[in-house]
């Protein structure tokens, strides 16, 4: 059974579903001794916003209005440019600890918060003039690499 799930398609299955799974799969006084307890998302997320995405969504707005400054007042594109790639670099360099190192979902949630700015930041890159074949042969991108369990 474990080959056949192993097999299947899950890319439309939500992953914390499998914090759910781990939950039930253990007992209470097991998740307690392995520091597994699964925590819905809407708690994940009490945590995860106001600690790490809305900071780093406060340091974006001021560099998206002097990226526009720079181009449209200043007619520089290519400052424009830096600021955004520079906050990129720093989106794409960000290290995020599971602090439970549980089901994962603490990782999950900011992982797909963090690809949602990131998807911003890009969307300004090609709006001041960066093509996807410079953002993609940066290397740089916001992946599994970001988290520490």
């Amino acid at each position: 059974m474990l080959i056949r799930a192993a097999r299947a398609d899950w890319r439309d299955v939500e992953p914390s579903i499998f914090g759910t799974l781990l939950e039930r799969a253990l007992d209470k006084d097991e998740r307690h001794r392995l520091g597994a307890p699964y925590r819905p998302r809407e708690y994940v997320e009490r945590l995860v916003i106001p600690t790490i995405i809305q900071p780093l969504r406060d340091d974006w707005k001021p560099i998206q209005a002097t990226a526009i400054k720079f181009s449209r007042r200043d007619g520089n594109s290519n400052a424009a440019l830096e600021i955004l790639r520079d906050f990129r670099r720093t989106l794409c360099n960000l290290r995020v600890l599971d602090p439970a190192c549980g089901s994962g979902n603490f990782l999950y949630v900011t992982l797909e918060h963090l690809k949602r700015l990131e998807g911003e930041v890009l969307e300004s890159l090609e709006a001041f003039g960066d093509t996807q074949l410079a953002l993609r042969e940066t290397g740089l991108t916001v992946d599994l690499t970001n988290s520490s369990d």
